[in-house]
């Protein structure tokens, strides 16, 4: 019988602790795969929509951590392209080498707010836009600030609206990726992407944004 407890009691001394299962863990587990559905539903209704659209983006609850992605590359930003023009002003505003007047400060408003374009392109013209050429090049401040800040996959090559005749288009395109996008959110959501009062002045601007129906602005 002592034989009998001490092999008992040797064989638990030897075995594996139990290893509990962390709650937050199993619920973010949960929730992504719960997101991961949802992304393989809006997938299958896109493409049976709109068969041949080129589809990208990213989805990510900032309470939890929970993240899904479909396709992050390289694509035409549009509008989007303006979160980076103002993380420029911001960047450059905190090493005191830009200076936000009161009518530059209503021009970032209506940049961010109303999506002007006039107004995105007077802030590409002071950070070294080339009216000349119309290409943005990468010594451009914008492109430089998007490089520093380890954006993958954007980049400004041109104004917005760049459509004015009697030139026409320039040919260049303005680039972007939803998990650039995100990261960029997720910042200023976090409070992370600037220093005081910068994020929460980027913060306020992002919440006071008019719905697109309301706008009578060309966005492209």
């Amino acid at each position: 019988m002592q034989e009998a407890i001490k092999t008992i009691t040797e064989s638990d001394k030897n075995a594996e602790p139990e290893i509990k299962a962390d709650p937050k863990k199993e619920a973010l587990a949960n929730e992504n795969e719960k997101l991961s559905h949802l992304k393989d539903e809006f997938i299958h209704y896109v493409k049976e929509k709109y068969p041949s659209v080129d589809l990208s983006f990213s989805i990510k609850n900032l309470e939890t951590g929970a993240h899904i992605t479909y396709n992050n590359k390289k694509m035409n930003s549009a509008s989007l392209i303006k979160l980076f023009i103002m993380e420029t002003v911001f960047d450059e505003m905190k090493k005191g080498s830009y200076e936000l007047s009161e009518e530059k400060e209503k021009e970032l408003d209506l940049m961010i707010t109303e999506s002007k374009n006039t107004s995105a392109n007077l802030f590409v013209d002071d950070f070294g836009g080339d009216n000349e050429t119309r290409k943005i090049t990468e010594e451009n401040i914008i492109n430089k600030n998007i490089k520093s800040r380890g954006y993958k996959y954007t980049e400004i090559n041109r104004k917005m609206h760049d459509k004015t005749p009697p030139e026409g288009p320039s040919g260049y395109q303005n680039y972007t990726s939803c998990e650039d996008v995100v990261s960029i959110l997720e910042g200023i959501y976090s409070k992370t992407r600037f220093d005081e009062p910068y994020n929460s002045y980027a913060l306020n601007l992002l919440k006071n944004q008019v719905p697109v129906h309301l706008l009578k602005y060309n966005f492209l």
